[in-house]
Order: C-alpha cells, then structure tokens, then sequence
C-alpha cells in the first residue's frame, strides 16, 4: 500500500459508519467541517472502496505530507451515484445535502450519495 493510501485509510478509519442511511450535508473527511464541495480521493485498499472529501485546509495538509501524484484528485461539488447530477443546496442552512448510503459487497465497504428523489425512485 503506497504512502497515499496509508494516509487516506487513517482518516477512514476515524470515521463511524451508520448502518442506516442518513440524509445530510457533507463534512470535510479529515477535520468534519461542513463543507459544499471538496478535493475528492479514492481509498481502495483494505477492505474499502470510497471518497475521501477533504476541504481545501485539510488537502493542503494533505498534500505537504505526501509525495504521490495526485492528478487523478479533483475539487468538485457532490454528485449523485444514481444521476450524476450535482446534489442541491438546502435553501435553509445553505449546506449541500443527499442521502449517505453505506453498502459492504463481497467484503468491500463503500458509501454513496444520492439525491431525495433518486434515494426513493432507487429503492434504497
């Protein structure tokens, strides 16, 4: 496992998965700060197959301490898994918001995110 996969697990590991879906706004993966969009990190290593969302803070913290090429990272908004679609602003609290889905296949932990709509038309 290269050093970028040791680093993004440690924060993983921090993380305390809920088994029932939760909607909600989106938090830095690192310091838990709200967050609208963020760098995006894959981890699939070690039993997970997830984003990492860091705010801009933490991936440059992130960044000083690694050495990997980390071209493949992107700073985005958050999107549906169903419809690609970038997930609404709640009009209240002004925090990006969707369903956050914890599913274990064949050993593998992942999460995924969906709009209301999408999170019911799914099944989930």
């Amino acid at each position: 496992m290269d050093s970028t996969q040791q680093k993004l697990l440690a924060i993983v590991e921090t993380w305390q998965p809920n088994e029932l879906p939760e909607y909600r706004g989106f938090r830095c993966g690192n310091c838990q700060k709200n967050i609208n969009e963020a760098w995006h990190h894959l981890v699939d290593t070690a039993g997970y197959k997830l984003q990492v969302h860091l705010c801009k803070t933490c991936e440059n913290l992130f960044r000083s301490q690694t050495n990997s090429n980390l071209s493949k990272t992107e700073f985005k908004a958050f999107t549906c898994d169903a419809c690609s679609k970038t997930l609404d602003i709640d009009k209240v609290d002004k925090q990006r918001k969707g369903y956050h889905v914890w599913l274990k296949t064949n050993g593998i932990l992942a999460e995924q995110h969906f709009h209301k709509s999408c999170f019911v038309n799914n099944n989930l």
